[in-house]
């Protein structure tokens, strides 16, 4: 599509999300080889990750022959929570903050900050 690659073009880094299941990896991975003929930049964001999931990704992607890096992001109530609450992931972190207890939000917040500083450097 014209406006996809118009967009791709434009953009510093593109954040491609999937799933960690094998038919979602082998569907994406044609969508991955076009962007990158576009843009060199790109993120791999796994979605819903649990425990090894995004090391298995990674895996399938440099088997590929594809070098992109790699991030999670796991499979969470606290983020069902901020999209039903209207509000967002950082004021939901802060509002939960103590210096006795760990927010439920800290493990998606690390995450998505994470995501965001490797797109800047880009």
């Amino acid at each position: 599509d014209s406006r996809a690659v118009a967009a791709i073009e434009q953009s510093n880094c593109v954040i491609v999300p999937l799933f960690a299941e094998e038919s979602e990896i082998e569907v994406t991975l044609p969508a991955i080889d076009e962007i990158a003929e576009h843009h060199g930049n790109l993120i791999i964001v796994v979605n819903r990750q649990k425990r090894g999931e995004r090391d298995e990704v990674e895996k399938v992607l440099r088997r590929k022959g594809l070098n992109f890096p790699v991030l999670g992001l796991s499979q969470s109530a606290a983020l069902r929570k901020i999209r039903s609450r209207k509000i967002s992931l950082r004021a939901a972190h802060d509002s939960h903050k103590s210096k006795w207890r760990k927010s439920p939000y800290e493990k998606a917040a690390q995450q998505f900050e994470e995501i965001i500083k490797m797109a800047e450097k880009s």
